[in-house]
């Protein structure tokens, strides 16, 4: 049975230690090892218990191993194909994809001129294409390719101009 007090212990430790830029602990060890057993057949990383979607539960995991460097695990390619073949194109999972495709080193392109294309008159982004802006989804739509650059220098693909971030 999992310690949720080690667990707090494990995660302020971590976030302090990243905060100096320090290598993680091995205390973090069980915690990775944990994650990669939830890896189902279908690529997706979830677990009965879960709060969070199949998808959304992939894509964090995802993009925890990528920045802890566990880019070796035969689990990754396919919860990657997992995340690229969910059909529901709400703008964050655009966005979710966009930062986990940087991160796997896959060409962006395509996602960023679907998230482009969602660009409201009014400066904001909806949940889907013709939808009202929202904040939130505004907010993912911009942080998406912010984030696909500063975790992995990944900017092929990114029409940058046309987001006016150079």
């Amino acid at each position: 049975m999992p310690n949720p007090t080690k667990t707090k212990r494990i995660l302020l430790i971590l976030t302090s230690l990243l905060a100096l830029g320090s290598a993680l602990p091995s205390a973090a060890n069980p915690a990775i090892d944990w994650l990669i057993t939830t890896a189902q057949t279908n690529g997706a990383y979830t677990t009965e218990n879960d709060i969070a979607t199949p998808f959304t539960a992939t894509a964090e995991t995802l993009q925890t191993l990528y920045q802890l460097n566990e880019t070796s695990q035969p689990t990754l390619p396919p919860a990657l194909e997992f995340i690229q073949t969910q059909s529901f194109p709400s703008t964050k999972r655009l966005s979710q994809t966009l930062i986990r495709s940087a991160l796997a080193g896959q060409t962006l392109e395509p996602i960023t001129s679907q998230l482009i294309t969602r660009l409201n008159l009014d400066g904001g982004i909806g949940d889907l294409s013709d939808y009202d802006s929202t904040i939130i989804d505004t907010a993912w739509a911009l942080n998406a390719p912010i984030n696909a650059i500063a975790v992995k220098g990944n900017h092929k693909g990114l029409p940058l101009q046309k987001w006016h971030i150079t």
